[in-house]
């Protein structure tokens, strides 16, 4: 898995911490998910749909597949 070294404001890490505290949830996860929520709406308002944005999205959100 890759590292992301990110560099945001005082503010916008208290937001973050907050959130991870109310949801029981990590950063890393809040982050991942708004980064891949993100990413669904800009393709969706593009209006165009490719199968390898569908099929990253899909396993990103589902996993790997089970054996």
């Amino acid at each position: 898995m890759a590292t992301l070294n990110l560099r945001i404001s005082d503010f916008d890490n208290s937001v973050l911490e907050s959130l991870a505290d109310s949801t029981g949830r990590s950063k890393t996860s809040l982050v991942i998910e708004a980064i891949r929520n993100l990413n669904i709406e800009l393709n969706e308002e593009s209006g165009v749909t490719r199968l390898s944005s569908f099929s990253s999205i899909f396993k990103a959100r589902n996993g790997p597949p089970s054996s």
